[in-house]
């Protein structure tokens, strides 16, 4: 299968956009905030991927060949020449301003623009409105005949006077339509494969205003201009001023022209003794400096000999070279500009979003390293204060430090330590997470250790090692030393038992902690970008769209 180059850089560019569109896609499925900075780079990349999406279609369209030149000179004619067939009627009415379009399609109608309203009808419904408007027209104009021949016949009045009273008939009685614009979709291909062709209205000076403005724009529309001009008026002066200024003001200045003067009803000339050769040095010498071709045609022999099938009278009609220098001076000229184009747009946007990918990515690698470093300290400060109240817990534990200062005294201390140890840890961490919500409400850590069912036995105990000490001189040795040991082995696996009970406590606490600060370094990195968890995959994602992005930075345009 062929391809041209546009339909080659365009599967290109929209086989990229399909791999940046994915990965959005999957993006997407992830959690995260609108108010973070993974949602507002997916909008931004979102945004100018559909912006381009847009753009490229226009690779697929055909380009905009423009018809222009002064009425009746068969820009009609040399339309239907040019695509092969009759469709478009010839306008009669020298000073309609419509705008006819055609355009190839499996499904032949008729689009009709009046004022902001578009309709579509059947082709040959259209063309019946058409005919209907104009045949309004042309009654009006004859309105406006009758009555200016009485005027003038009854009424002895200066030219100046004739010109004003023609004027004011016209303004009166002349029927206006507001058809600006007619669509016509029909099944044919040829120069309609790789061109929209519009026919544009005839540009008399006499008749239309703001001339050269109308002009400029369908200059600065098209991808290419026919300049129709009559072999038999050649020198007309409206004609070459039009050229003149156009050329001078905005053809010259932009260093690019896209203008072919098609000369046309060359067949009217042709038998007359070297009147087409004249013809033709004439067009050369006046107007060689303000066109990229000059081509010499007969729209009528075209027509004439592709619906009789005649290849001599088509070939006589010279309308093939008109074809090839179609080709060569606008599609080929126009495809390499539009791919430069399209090329420049990729690479100012590619740069654009890479500049705010490597912005996220330095952000996300720097946030990434500050969560990995809450989850250092974290392991850090935990292991520090275990160790610490490990230690504070045999010294507190110790059997004659229960004894000389008393159970609950030295549980009660060290359970006012403990929490003011915990709760100072718990804040310091706090203030590590990244991008703490100020809202996140902090727990004051409360400790309950000196209720413990181990401190009401080991008091016990103790009381009880007492008595017993108290009450030797009424004892034997033999008893009291069998009860005062087994009382010694009760108080330490009660002491034991709370030790073990203080050590879970501790560990129990710690991880409490540990969890907290983990959720909410985890919360906090979602608000900013997106789920922890799955950051390599996310990274993986913004990788392949960042690759897609770096070649298209590499188009020179």
């Amino acid at each position: 299968m062929y391809y041209s180059n546009r339909e080659k850089v365009y599967m290109e560019i929209h086989s990229d956009i399909q791999i940046i569109k994915d990965n959005l896609k999957n993006m997407k499925i992830q959690s995260f905030l609108e108010s973070s900075k993974t949602y507002k780079l997916i909008a931004e990349i979102e945004k100018e991927i559909n912006t381009i999406s847009k753009s490229i279609i226009e690779l697929k369209e055909p380009f905009l060949l423009f018809v222009m030149g002064p009425g009746k000179y068969g820009k009609s004619t040399l339309i239907n020449s040019l695509i092969k067939d009759n469709k478009l009627k010839t306008k009669d009415i020298p000073n309609t301003w419509r705008l006819d379009i055609l355009t190839s399609s499996n499904y032949k109608k008729m689009d009709i623009v009046s004022g902001y309203e578009t309709k579509s009808y059947d082709y040959n419904e259209g063309l019946s409105i058409l005919e209907a408007e104009e045949e309004k027209v042309k009654n009006s104009k004859k309105v406006i005949k009758d009555k200016f021949e009485k005027i003038k016949k009854h009424n002895d009045l200066s030219i100046y006077d004739l010109k004003e009273c023609k004027k004011s008939l016209e303004e009166k009685y002349l029927y206006k339509y507001d058809i600006v614009e007619v669509k016509h979709y029909i099944n044919k291909s040829g120069v309609l494969n790789d061109f929209i062709i519009v026919d544009t209205p005839g540009l008399n000076q006499n008749l239309l205003k703001n001339t050269k403005e109308r002009m400029v724009d369908y200059y600065k529309r098209a991808d290419g201009i026919i300049w129709v001009l009559d072999a038999k008026n050649i020198v007309s002066k409206s004609s070459n001023d039009m050229i003149v200024e156009l050329n001078e003001n905005y053809i010259l200045s932009d260093g690019y022209n896209n203008i072919i003067c098609a000369v046309n009803k060359v067949d009217e000339i042709r038998n007359k003794d070297n009147d087409l050769s004249k013809v033709k040095e004439e067009v050369k010498n006046l107007y060689k400096n303000y066109f990229v071709d000059i081509v010499f045609v007969s729209s009528k022999e075209a027509i004439d000999g592709y619906i009789s099938n005649d290849k001599k009278l088509i070939n006589l009609s010279n309308i093939e070279e008109l074809r090839n220098s179609i080709d060569s001076n606008f599609k080929i000229n126009s495809e390499k500009m539009q791919i430069k184009s399209k090329h420049m747009h990729l690479k100012i946007s590619g740069e654009y979003l890479k500049k705010l990918i490597n912005i996220y990515k330095r952000d996300l690698y720097e946030d990434l390293y500050k969560f990995d470093e809450v989850k250092r300290s974290i392991n850090y400060e935990i292991e520090k204060l275990k160790s610490y109240f490990e230690k504070k817990i045999n010294i507190c534990t110790n059997i004659e430090n229960l004894k000389t200062n008393g159970v609950y005294t030295q549980l009660k201390d060290l359970e006012n330590l403990l929490e003011i140890e915990l709760n100072n840890m718990y804040l310091s961490l706090n203030k590590k997470i990244l991008c703490c919500d100020e809202t996140d409400e902090l727990n004051h850590i409360n400790v309950n250790i000196s209720k413990l069912k181990e401190i009401l036995n080991i008091e016990y105990l103790i009381k009880e090692e007492n008595n017993q000490y108290k009450e030797i001189a009424f004892l034997s040795k033999l008893k009291k030393t069998k009860n005062y040991e087994t009382n010694v082995y009760l108080i330490i696996d009660e002491r034991n038992k709370l030790r073990s009970n203080l050590l879970n406590y501790l560990d129990n606490q710690l991880n409490s902690i540990e969890k907290d600060i983990i959720n909410k370094s985890t919360k906090a990195f979602r608000r900013k970008y997106t789920d922890y968890m799955i950051i390599k995959e996310h990274l993986r994602q913004v990788n392949d769209i960042d690759n897609i992005l770096k070649k298209w930075g590499d188009y020179v345009g």
